[in-house]
């Protein structure tokens, strides 16, 4: 993204919690003349900036091909178009919330997240986390061969989800990741200890 770690300097808030327990922000932040709505993508990597919106994303020809049109799926049903312009996928990620269609998709991908204090988290580790006063400065996905389907659960079209699910078959290393979100609860790698996937994998994913 080319941000200067100073840039992000006047943007470190603080956050207290009072006896009660109840959060208590003192100062807003506005990350938009940081230059980080964008999204880059090399032969390696895609580099998604916290200010993209999830709008952006959906339509981004090069992370739709990579994802075989699962970016589009799983995005396709949050609210509106008009709410997805505004939406950015920063405050999807760093708010680690469990109907997060976005989180369970990226979670399952080799991907990272770049944080103004913190540096380079892998993803996984960073949704384990608890909500800290760090600044979440671009989502880092490395790219591998792979082959993806996504799949949730709502009531109605556009209400949150009540189960989300994402595979990822990696053709490189021949390994098979399922995350599962919602439930509800943040979205999780759920292990394949027996190796079941392996034995016997929906042909979707191939």
């Amino acid at each position: 993204m080319g941000v200067e770690p100073e840039a992000c300097e006047p943007c470190h808030w603080r956050h207290d919690v009072d006896a009660s327990g109840d959060s208590n922000f003192q100062t807003a932040i506005d990350l938009s003349g940081l230059g980080l709505d964008t999204i880059e993508e090399t032969e390696d990597e895609f580099r998604i900036g916290c200010m993209v919106t999830l709008r952006q994303l959906e339509t981004h020809p090069g992370f739709v091909s990579y994802t075989q049109n699962m970016c589009k799926e799983s995005l396709r049903h949050i609210v509106g178009v008009q709410f997805r312009n505004l939406a950015t996928v920063g405050g999807s990620i760093y708010g680690r919330y469990g109907f997060s269609d976005v989180l369970t998709l990226l979670i399952g991908l080799d991907s990272y997240v770049e944080l103004y204090k913190g540096g380079i988290v892998p993803l996984r580790e960073f949704a384990k986390g608890k909500p800290d006063n760090d600044i979440l400065v671009q989502i880092i996905i490395k790219k591998h061969p792979v082959a993806m389907y996504y799949e949730a659960v709502r009531i109605t079209q556009t209400d949150l989800p009540v189960l989300t699910c994402c595979g990822v078959h990696d053709k490189e290393n021949g390994t098979y990741t399922i995350s599962i979100g919602a439930r509800p609860s943040r979205a999780v790698i759920v292990p394949d200890e027996k190796q079941l996937l392996k034995r016997k994998i929906n042909y979707k994913c191939d």
